[in-house]
């Protein structure tokens, strides 16, 4: 309807100037100056910019039209009849058009006017938590990792809160402001509680705007879920224990194992005095690389990634590679994290493998060297 009545606009501001077809009045300096507006008006609306200040003056111009020219002539069957019909009905639909505004079809939809829907909100990081898999004892150090990753805007743990067994995490929810999202279960054995977290993070992911994904469960069943979250170019960061699947472990973009994860630094050991008669007390054993609490020993596969991802990558002169390639190429085959085996740092699980050496350059930016 827009353009029909654009159409009509822009012909009737041609007839008058250009006689196509012939104007039946004598122009006028009021007609010139109506004559200009339809032709302008009409253009605009008919590509659709400026709908609707375009729109409202053209109401406004048809409205006048009809009370100046045509209303005082009376009832007739004369051409001005017709031109007067005309007038009201093009006053009604461009009225219309002020009110309906722009369409799909309309330029000013798509840059200059501002669309009336909601302005997209900001990326989102949900936490979702199973608690029927994992332990609120850790939960305080796997959100001090996620503070690392990213600002967590949605945290939700999924249980049946009528068992005593989650007290825990009632209060940890509490304490942290984690949404508790109720879950009976319906018939026993059955993974009511597994199906809910998947729908809900399902339709977190079709809203859009995620910057990162944390499932804190120690359950396999959510290795399809990891996977497919992947598949839409979103990190999934995995928290569970040692006892978590390997197809888990691997599904998600990084996994940390809880149990490696410690918020109490360990104690420099002391040098001790020389003892009383001159003898000196027996030196203290070297302190072994630091680790924390339940952290993997350095094996050889790990050892090997290492490597490859050091072969793969390019090094400058002096053989030297920077540490940030390392570690992408290293994430690309593996979930593996440093604070699994006890290091806060990527950097200092490097200095503690004897295959590799360091050197810090200008801007703290570290660099690695293979030296066997």
């Amino acid at each position: 309807m827009r353009i029909v009545v654009a159409l009509v606009f822009f012909s009737h501001g041609i007839s008058k100037f250009f006689g196509l077809p012939p104007f039946p009045m004598a122009m006028t300096p009021l007609l010139n100056v109506a004559g200009i507006i339809e032709v302008v008006g009409g253009a605009l609306l008919i590509v659709g910019l400026f709908t609707r200040p375009v729109a409202f003056l053209l109401s406004g111009m048809s409205a006048a039209a009809y009370f100046l020219a045509h209303a005082p002539q009376g009832p007739s069957r004369s051409p001005m009849a017709a031109r007067r019909r005309c007038s009201i009905v093009s006053c009604s639909s461009i009225s219309l058009q002020r009110v309906a505004a722009r369409g799909a079809w309309t330029r000013g939809a798509a840059r200059l006017i501002p669309a009336p829907w909601p302005i997209p909100q900001p990326a989102t990081s949900p936490f979702f938590i199973d608690a029927d898999n994992a332990s609120s004892a850790t939960l305080d150090p796997v959100l001090t990792v996620l503070a690392e990753l990213g600002t967590v805007n949605v945290r939700r743990v999924y249980g049946n809160w009528s068992k005593p067994a989650l007290k825990g995490w009632r209060d940890m929810s509490i304490k942290h402001g984690i949404e508790p999202q109720q879950q009976f279960d319906l018939t026993k054995g059955k993974n009511a509680t597994d199906m809910k977290m998947t729908i809900d993070a399902m339709d977190l992911l079709f809203r859009g705007r995620i910057d990162g994904f944390g499932i804190m469960s120690s359950d396999s069943d959510f290795m399809p879920l990891a996977m497919r979250i992947r598949q839409d170019g979103v990190p999934v960061y995995g928290f569970g224990t040692s006892r978590t699947p390997e197809g888990f472990r691997q599904a998600c973009t990084r996994f940390i194992d809880v149990s490696a994860l410690d918020d109490e630094s360990e104690p420099m050991p002391l040098s001790l005095p020389p003892a009383i008669g001159g003898e000196k007390a027996p030196a203290p054993a070297a302190p072994a690389a630091r680790r924390s609490r339940g952290g993997e020993p350095i094996g050889s596969d790990l050892i090997k990634l290492l490597i490859d991802a050091y072969n793969a990558g390019k090094r400058d002169e002096k053989g030297y590679q920077s540490l940030t390639e390392l570690g992408q190429r290293a994430g690309n085959r593996s979930s593996f994290d440093a604070r699994n085996y006890g290091f806060n740092h990527l950097s200092e699980l490097i200095e503690a493998v004897p295959n590799f050496q360091t050197e810090r350059r200008d801007g703290g930016r570290i660099y690695v060297k293979r030296v066997r």
